[in-house]
């Protein structure tokens, strides 16, 4: 049996690492996505989250803000059972002018048959991350 820690921290290899080929094999075909409502990738997403939607994924609103050193998460398990693990790690963005972000989330992940199947993010406050966002957005 495949450790569900293990799993999930090289979930996180991939995201770091932009490795999307390596993620999809760690992911169960139906995994789904929760983020808070009020961010703009907010909700839930059953599936493959990198199709294009109604709103910007993760990786669509991220992926402009992030150099190699900004992709670094530090993952770190909190607590871990065969079926979830809960990793707290760092969002990090900076903007075109460098200003520079950096707030813990904690995410909780579940695992299946050896697979990341839901993944569910709880970042510690919204409020700095959306005046992140809109200012990282001005040209």
């Amino acid at each position: 049996m495949i450790d569900s820690t293990e799993v999930v921290l090289a979930a996180f290899r991939a995201v770091q690492a932009r490795d999307e080929q390596t993620l999809a094999r760690l992911s169960d075909p139906h995994i789904e996505f929760h983020w808070p409502d009020s961010l703009p990738y907010g909700g839930s997403r059953p599936g493959a989250a990198v199709l294009p939607g109604p709103v910007p994924s993760w990786s669509e609103t991220w992926d402009p803000l992030q150099g190699a050193a900004e992709r670094k998460m530090d993952p770190r398990v909190v607590a871990a059972s065969q079926s979830e693990v809960v990793v707290l790690w760092q969002q990090r963005g900076r903007s075109a002018d460098g200003q520079r972000f950096e707030m813990p989330v904690l995410g909780l992940y579940g695992v299946g048959d050896g697979k990341l199947a839901r993944a569910q993010m709880f970042y510690f406050d919204t409020v700095p991350v959306l005046a992140f966002l809109r200012t990282a957005a001005r040209p």
